[in-house]
């Protein structure tokens, strides 16, 4: 393909997509005309001492932008009270998760110390009735050995 062929691309495509500022490319004009803005960006020309968008060069009303200023500022103050009080909740509840996990486990480890006291003293009535069983099995041993030997010494 010979060089005069080519396109540039970039040169076509990047202020179509808004790749370049002014400064760096081509300008790329507002879709929006002038005054179509619905959020408008505020710019200060100090040397005209206007007011004007950035993005469709409207002029804007200084009170309407100082007002914005200063509802923005108070939204601003507002959610960081917010946020201050919502950390301190935050940790409130934190530290009162962790007394809930540390009852919750003292409960649990109560409950299976009773348990394992429970499971003992089974164990240990068993071992008294079998103590008991082998006990009163020797005593009758004892007196058959006896009757037997009797039944010998008479015989």
């Amino acid at each position: 393909m010979p060089e005069d062929d080519k396109i540039d691309v970039a040169g076509i495509i990047g202020p179509v997509l808004g790749l370049f500022d002014s400064e760096s490319g081509p300008e790329v004009r507002s879709e929006y005309g002038a005054g179509r803005c619905w959020q408008h960006h505020a710019c200060i020309d100090g040397l005209a001492r206007r007011l004007y968008c950035s993005k469709c060069k409207a002029d804007l009303d200084p009170f309407e932008v100082l007002g914005r200023i200063a509802h923005a500022a108070d939204r601003r103050q507002y959610v960081a009270d917010e946020t201050r009080v919502l950390t301190a909740r935050l940790e409130e509840l934190k530290a009162e998760e962790k007394r809930v996990k540390a009852r919750l486990k003292s409960a649990l480890r109560k409950d299976a110390t009773a348990a394992v006291e429970a499971e003992r003293a089974r164990t240990l009535e068993a071992r008294r009735r079998c103590v008991m069983k082998a006990k009163e099995a020797l005593r009758l041993v004892t007196e058959i050995k006896q009757a037997l030997g009797r039944e010998f010494d008479d015989g």
